[in-house]
Parts: C-alpha cells; structure tokens; sequence
C-alpha cells in the first residue's frame, strides 16, 4: 500500500518485543500483596504490576535493560510475552550486597528473599539458570552466588536439580536445596511449597 507523500510504497516496522513489553509496562498498575496468587503463595508484590488482571513480571538483562514480561494470573497460569527473550534475563529482588540467590520461580525466589535478606534474581524457568548465572557471574565477579535449586523429584527426570548443577559447575555457584524432612507434601519441590509447609509464609525458609 502506497502511504507515503513521495508516492514510494512503504510498509510498517514490525514492533519489537521489548518496544511492547515497555509499553505494556508503563500501563500497567502497582500490584499489591492481596493479589490472588501472591496471598496464595504467601509472598510480597516486590514491585510487580498488574495489567489486564494478570500479575506482570518484568525481565531485564543485567544493564537493567526491559526486554519481556510475564503475564502470571490469579490462579497460577502463567505465559511469557510473544515473541520475547528469555535466556540470560531476569527480574531483581533486593540489591546484591555479598550474597545473590539465583532462583527459578517468582513466588520461590520472594520467599527466600524475605526469608534469608539476600538479594534474589528470578530465572523464570530451569533452562534459564545457567544463562542468567553466567550472565550475573559476568556482572559481579566476586560475588557468593547462590542457585537455589527445584527439586522436581516427581518427574521422570530432575530437571530442577539438574540444570542448577549445571549453572553451580559453570558459575562456581553454590547449590541450596529445600528439606521437608519426613512429611514432605506431594507435589512440594521449592522453597515457597517449603515455608507454606512449615507455615512460616514471609519470615522465614
């Protein structure tokens, strides 16, 4: 379609993930700790947004640059924004002083934080560990880096454990594990199923 006054044919840009994970962003609204799945889980908002109803996670690179989101409903759903990056971002919990917990989940990585004062940088997922590690690695060279693991004992194959030895080996990380001790729930792998288990919610892991 002709839609330039010199009568040469253009067509529109397509619009990059991050361009609409800002614009998303900036309409979005403060969340608050009586959003469904955060008073679910036991966990603070930490600054996370709301928009259309669904909780929005903002992923950075380490040069705090936007680049997606996640979209986590009322009931736990969650998907990322089309066509967005994942590998190597993350969404900051606190600011790292000596210690940064690398963790995969939102709800697991606020319960660790509230629970132990660290810093924690939320992966989103297991695949994302090792990228995000070597990418904070990068970042702060002589920090104590923590991968605090999921433990997926359920599934045919332990993703959660394995892929944070994987970023603990390339990293140099440490590796925490959470303990249920003899009445472990069914279903519970992380440190929020963890503190809901022990019923210490927000204060304590």
């Amino acid at each position: 379609r002709d839609t330039s006054v010199t009568g040469v044919q253009t067509c529109a840009l397509p619009i990059s993930a991050g361009s609409r994970a800002l614009h998303i962003w900036n309409r979005s609204k403060p969340a608050d700790d009586a959003y469904p799945y955060l008073a679910n889980k036991g966990v603070s908002a930490n600054g996370l947004r709301i928009f259309k109803g669904a909780l929005v996670v903002p992923l950075y690179d380490t040069a705090g640059k936007l680049h997606s989101l996640q979209f986590i409903s009322a009931g736990g759903a969650k998907r990322f924004l089309k066509d967005g990056r994942v590998s190597g971002l993350y969404f900051p919990i606190g600011r790292p002083d000596n210690v940064l917990c690398i963790v995969e989940g939102y709800a697991t990585a606020a319960s660790v934080h509230a629970a132990t004062g660290y810093a924690a940088a939320v992966a989103l997922n297991a695949g994302n560990l090792e990228p995000l590690a070597r990418a904070l690695r990068e970042k702060y060279p002589e920090m104590q880096i923590i991968i605090c693991a999921d433990d997926d004992t359920y599934g045919k194959c332990n993703v959660g454990m394995e892929q944070a030895h994987k970023a603990a080996r390339a990293t140099g990380a440490l590796i925490a594990i959470p303990a249920f001790g003899d009445n472990r729930p069914q279903g519970a792998k992380d440190f929020n199923d963890m503190a809901l288990h022990f019923e210490i919610g927000r204060a304590h892991v």
